[in-house]
């Protein structure tokens, strides 16, 4: 109940540090950069066929090859569970054969569905985050993008071992995500 509690507190804070509305952006450099106070070095990743970029944890994933820039990128550590996934997010729903819209896709992400602990939810009008545990044992952070009509979803998942390394430094990742 303490692990949960704790990261309910966590991903509330996260929550309010990486929405904190709507922000002019200006074109970041691809380059390494000291993250956080853990003093990772982060890489800079941007995919324009999906007009998103984000800064990750170099020290802690490596960015693993795509053959499809408009698909799926991952990143992994080199020993561990953990995986930061960034996606092209087109759900249909089954009953009607159309694409879900940005709220139909917060409404079923936010539900809590079988073996699934759904402990944040938050709603804005270009993003969306929902964070809990899977499973009692998997971590997960999501952030969903609107971008040029499409949703864009990064996911990152990690164990309860593993969560240390990545409270620390969800902000400043998911913040960078945009």
């Amino acid at each position: 109940m303490n692990f949960l509690r704790s990261t309910l507190i966590l991903v509330l804070a996260v929550s309010f540090a990486a929405c904190g509305g709507p922000k002019k952006e200006t074109p970041q450099p691809v380059e390494d950069t000291a993250a956080d106070s853990l003093k990772v070095a982060a890489g800079s990743y941007r995919n324009d066929a999906l007009s998103y970029s984000i800064t990750y944890p170099k020290d802690l994933l490596t960015m693993q090859e795509s053959t499809d820039p408009a698909g799926e990128q991952v990143f992994a550590p080199a020993k561990g569970p953990a995986r930061l996934r960034i996606y092209s997010d087109k759900r249909i729903d089954k009953k009607t054969g159309k694409e879900l819209t940005f709220n139909e896709a917060f409404e079923q992400d936010a539900a809590e569905t079988k073996g699934r602990q759904v402990i944040q939810r938050s709603l804005n009008p270009t993003n969306y985050i929902i964070a809990g545990v899977e499973n009692d044992k998997v971590i997960f952070y999501q952030k969903t993008l609107m971008k040029n009509n499409s949703l864009v979803t990064a996911k990152l998942t990690y164990t309860k071992e593993e969560k240390k390394a990545f409270d620390a430094i969800i902000a400043s990742m998911f913040g960078s995500f945009k």
